[in-house]
């Protein structure tokens, strides 16, 4: 029998009573699947698994996304058998990282918002954590969305932002950043979005791949988003997941930003993400937002 048990935030839950090594059968994954549409991040602790049951289990929610970069690209060849798993990780093999997002801390974002159909979840497990740090970060878009003052609200009720690709790990460590955005991975998506669930609206603009509003001079651009971002931002509205060796996390993209808090980077980290992609690109909230923009975007690797 599973147990679900809300933590510090009720958009987060704890399940128990379940063996992910094993295949989880039909009435209680529709257990945990109805769980979800009330805390779109889940922490299931204590999992034994290895690359394969984890995958199984990932597959539940969905079909299978593509890593955003090839092995090598990360640094190493740690998974370049499974294009679907990435690691997390600042551990080091021959000199070179064995996976991606090594360093420090990471802002809020949602997982592979620079793709026209980006990811309907991800699910990380921890394999190595350092003593102290590196927590994953988590804030629900539709509680910060309903936080807006109603003046944000109808100034981005018909807005496109545009989201960029912009590696931590860049082929070339010599460029800008405004030299990588003419070549990067981007799309463009309703500031506001709605939940292709439950139909609720959900702010879909974030510090790490943001960078435009289609329409909007470029420095009230900037100053809009930083009035958003400090509301993402606010320690009020964050659930801080402290990692235990074992855990395995599966959140909601489309309604749930992430980030990660900075840790020594003298301790190992290791975690192993497989991510979800959604059936379509996302849908605007309102009927304001009209037609997507034309913007050029370089084809997927």
């Amino acid at each position: 029998m599973i147990t679900i048990k809300p933590l510090a935030k009720a958009f987060a839950a704890e399940v128990t009573g379940v063996d992910l090594a094993h295949d989880v059968d039909d009435d209680v994954f529709a257990e945990i699947a109805a769980a979800w549409a009330t805390h779109p991040v889940m922490v299931f602790p204590g999992q034994d698994i290895d690359i394969d049951a984890q995958q199984a289990f990932s597959a539940r929610f969905g079909r299978l996304k593509t890593r955003a970069r090839k092995a090598t690209d990360q640094g190493g060849a740690a998974c370049i058998d499974n294009r679907y798993v990435m690691l997390v990780s600042n551990i080091k093999e021959n000199g070179e990282y064995i996976g991606a997002s090594p360093k420090g801390a990471l802002p809020f974002h949602s997982d592979s918002a620079f793709d026209e159909v980006p990811a309907k979840a991800s699910l990380l497990y921890g394999v190595e954590l350092p003593k102290v740090g590196g927590d994953t970060l988590f804030v629900s878009m539709v509680e910060v969305y309903a936080a807006l003052s109603d003046s944000i609200k109808q100034r981005i009720a018909d807005k496109w932002a545009v989201n960029y690709h912009l590696p931590s790990l860049p082929l070339d460590p010599n460029q800008s950043e405004a030299e990588r955005m003419l070549t990067a991975r981007r799309a463009a998506h309703p500031m506001v979005i709605a939940h292709p669930d439950t139909g609720r609206p959900v702010l879909f603009v974030n510090r790490h791949m943001t960078r435009q509003i289609v329409g909007i001079a470029q420095d009230e651009a900037d100053a809009l988003l930083e009035e958003i971002y400090s509301i993402i931002e606010d320690p009020e509205n964050i659930y801080a997941h402290k990692w235990r060796k074992g855990d395995l996390v599966v959140w909601d993209n489309r309604c749930v930003q992430h980030g990660r808090s900075d840790f020594d980077p003298a301790e190992r980290r290791l975690l192993r993400r497989f991510a979800i992609a959604c059936d379509a690109r996302p849908k605007a909230y309102s009927a304001q937002c009209g037609d997507p923009p034309e913007i050029t975007a370089p084809a997927a690797a």
